[in-house]
């Protein structure tokens, strides 16, 4: 309708260039805080080790304390250069942003469980065809032809070998084979005979449309490239988005004050104008108890214990707390799934949890719990003020609630104030008595609940 079907994929290349260049730019940006940058906690450090745990004991380096300690540094300048790749024009460069994401996300993809994310790669790597689809399409249409010579026979035989053997990289639990692992194999190999096609191209530049429709089809261009602008830069600054694609493991802190080195966070929720608005006020919460399985198994979404011992061996002998958090596949896989993840629970002698998380956060996960039909009870406290440091998210109190929740209702509700010793009725605006909130925004209004780890003072691997 708007171009010659011909046309198709070179009128969008650039646009889908420059939206993976934004999303790894911003995956990089968000990672530059304190939390990520300090390897006691980093994920990036949790990452590498997991890596480096499939090779034996006797050849791991002497300085692998060095390697997870600079890791964090070294995964934002390798995002960061990925994305200034793609957006360069020159050719070379953006062979290397590709080669680049390719090895990225293959990384990720054959770390072992509980961080083995294959199926983000294929995402990801797939769009790349858009940066030098001429070669990508060479490339695939080699696989589809016979050999014509014995280096292509051995080549072929060689990568359905590593495809083939791929298979056995998948560590999920109950899970036979990954597939998405060979795929990101596949994609990777293709990856590599693409960049040495276009190596061999020569440059040419192609006749650009100037027709009314050309320009019709930028603005819609330029539109979705503000889209992806704002998803991955403006969002997290006013605080409408916090479980993203576009921040990865970076254990941004999204509510109480942004832990980012110079990037603002949540300016929403602590404007004097917008935080009397439903969904941006009440501040922040701490959840000291719980006895909902349902909240129990979603939050705060401990998934230590899955590491395997060798990982923490190596985080813990290079000073890293050796602690992980996922919330985010909590909320994603389903309770079919969330069912055999482990989570605290009443009676094991463990202290509970204790975690903060937004007062919009607080109303959803409620009026989740109250859904099931579930007895339990719940204590939280209410923080002064909006914006703290991480003594203020751990400790400071200004009120504190104990709610009853049966048959789908909260049965009773009572408030201490910390100048008091008198518990009293909740008022009709607490928190645990107001609906939960709804509205388009919730589709991405969804937030991390920020563990609490006594001693420490920044947050922990999160994602």
């Amino acid at each position: 309708m708007f171009c010659k079907r011909e046309e198709v994929v070179r009128m969008c290349a650039d646009m889908v260039r420059m939206q993976m260049a934004l999303f790894y730019l911003g995956a990089g940006l968000w990672k530059i805080n304190d939390a990520f940058l300090d390897a006691r906690v980093s994920c990036a450090s949790i990452y590498v080790a997991s890596l480096v745990s499939y090779l034996p004991e006797q050849l791991v380096p002497h300085w692998i304390n060095l390697v997870l300690t600079i890791a964090p540094h070294i995964t934002i300048i390798g995002e960061c250069g990925l994305g200034i790749c793609l957006l360069l024009p020159s050719r070379g460069a953006r062979r290397i942003g590709v080669s680049l994401s390719a090895l990225l996300h293959y990384g990720i993809a054959i770390t072992p469980h509980p961080n083995q994310v294959a199926s983000f790669g294929v995402f990801c790597v797939t769009r790349l065809f858009f940066v030098m689809p001429e070669a990508w399409t060479t490339a695939l249409q080699e696989c589809l032809t016979l050999p014509a010579s014995t280096a292509e026979y051995v080549a072929r035989l060689g990568s359905v070998v590593l495809i083939a053997a791929s298979t056995q990289l998948t560590s999920t639990p109950g899970v036979y084979i990954d597939w998405c692992i060979p795929v990101q194999t596949a994609l990777c190999l293709l990856v590599a005979r693409a960049c040495l096609i276009d190596v061999q191209t020569k440059s040419h530049d192609e006749a650009r449309s100037t027709t009314s429709t050309s320009i019709a089809l930028r603005a819609g261009g330029v539109l979705l490239l503000l889209l992806t602008l704002s998803y991955a830069f403006v969002f997290q600054v006013l605080g409408l988005m916090d479980i993203s694609a576009t921040s990865p493991f970076s254990s941004i802190r999204q509510h109480g004050g942004t832990n980012h080195r110079f990037m603002p966070t949540s300016l929403l929720q602590q404007s004097q104008i917008t935080s009397q608005l439903d969904k941006f006020g009440g501040g922040v919460v701490r959840v000291t108890a719980c006895s909902s399985e349902y909240m129990n198994a979603l939050y705060p979404a401990n998934c230590t214990e899955e590491l395997p011992p060798r990982v923490r061996q190596l985080l813990l002998r290079a000073g890293h707390i050796g602690q992980q958090f996922n919330p985010t596949v909590r909320q994603m896989l389903g309770p079919e799934i969330r069912a055999d993840l482990p989570r605290w629970r009443r009676g094991s002698g463990v202290p509970f949890p204790a975690y903060t998380v937004p007062a919009l956060q607080l109303r959803r996960m409620l009026a989740e719990a109250r859904s099931t039909g579930e007895r339990f009870t719940l204590e939280y406290e209410h923080l002064p003020g909006v914006v703290g440091d991480e003594a203020w998210r751990q400790t400071a109190v200004a009120a504190h609630v104990r709610v009853d929740v049966e048959k789908m209702q909260v049965r009773r509700c009572r408030v201490r104030r910390t100048a008091s010793l008198l518990w009293t009725r909740c008022s009709p605006q607490e928190l645990a008595l107001l609906p939960a909130p709804e509205g388009p925004l919730m589709k991405i209004m969804l937030f991390f609940p920020y563990p609490i780890i006594r001693g420490l003072d920044v947050l922990p691997c999160m994602d």
